[in-house]
């Protein structure tokens, strides 16, 4: 709360509402705007296009494009500072409010896939952790960007109007204040799997986690086919996304990453992973370090 009437007060100091780390400022009202367009979509997916393209239509510094994949989509955010600024706070603040924002749209919690940050780790990397809601972040990468799971792009925009008129009256900022909202059932499971692969004290089965939502195994079944979504596959994603992001990170071997990923052996790791990403985890991890190498992003 603190921070949020800290930073609401340089923007109506400075009329700016890029804390004045932009070449072209922020005009004030800029982020109403993108509010009031995304309340107008039907769903989360048309919500975050909307967001990059009124964006990239007023008249300040920062841009965002969006990118998609095969089952992901990210908003990669880039700026030109104003001469002296050395942080990329406003960046920083960019992803976390259009996470939050939709969240908030949405009436519902959903994770971010992993966020990229080009800065190299801070000394301060773990409050990134609170930040994000414990999303995996990378650094060093060749852009600022945040990443999204397909599957919750069809969760519905559920605010009304007088819910939209009481957000646009406190100051944009008071966003990043928001509480968490609560989960869809695959969003809790997904939370589930993933703390049983960090701790790695217990299997990854429908009976446990069925014990563990207080249901039975065919109503967590049916509950998941609501969502769009088996047990298998939502199983399979959490081991890749963990996997993915443990050999980015670079500290440990395929050997341990297969491990953490929850499998018995590294070789049912690795074809599994290449049926993943068609790569083995080695060629993924030389991919990664060619990537960081001094040099690379320029020649991007």
């Amino acid at each position: 709360m603190q921070f949020s009437e800290l930073t609401a007060g340089i923007v109506r100091l400075l009329e700016d509402e890029s804390y004045g780390m932009l070449e072209q400022p922020m005009p004030v009202g800029t982020l109403d705007t993108i509010f009031r367009a995304c309340f107008s979509t039907g769903c989360i997916g048309h919500s975050l296009a909307t967001w990059a393209r009124v964006n990239n239509l007023m008249p300040h510094s920062l841009s965002i494009k969006l990118r998609t994949a095969s089952d992901t989509v990210s908003l990669i955010v880039t700026c030109e500072k104003r001469r002296g600024i050395a942080t990329d706070a406003v960046l920083e603040c960019q992803l976390m409010a259009v996470h939050r924002f939709h969240c908030w749209l949405a009436k519902e919690f959903f994770p971010v896939a992993r966020v990229d940050f080009q800065q190299p780790e801070p000394a301060y990397a773990s409050e990134y952790h609170f930040a994000f809601y414990g999303a995996p972040v990378r650094y060093d990468q060749e852009h600022y960007a945040i990443t999204f799971d397909k599957t919750y792009l069809d969760l519905e925009c559920s605010r009304d109007r007088e819910e939209l008129a009481r957000r646009l009256e406190s100051p944009p900022s008071r966003i990043l204040t928001d509480r968490k909202y609560p989960a869809s059932t695959t969003v809790k499971l997904r939370n589930w799997m993933e703390k049983a692969l960090r701790d790695g004290d217990r299997p990854i089965l429908l009976e446990g986690a069925a014990e563990y939502m207080e249901l039975s195994p065919q109503t967590l079944r049916r509950r998941l086919k609501k969502d769009g979504m088996s047990f298998h596959q939502l199983k399979e994603g959490t081991r890749r996304d963990v996997a993915i992001h443990l050999l980015s990170a670079g500290k440990c071997s395929v050997e341990e990453v297969a491990y953490k990923a929850g499998f018995s052996e590294a070789s049912t790791f690795i074809r599994a992973f290449k049926k993943w990403t068609g790569l083995t985890p080695l060629s993924y991890k030389r991919m990664e370090r060619e990537s960081r190498r001094p040099g690379r992003r320029e020649g991007h």
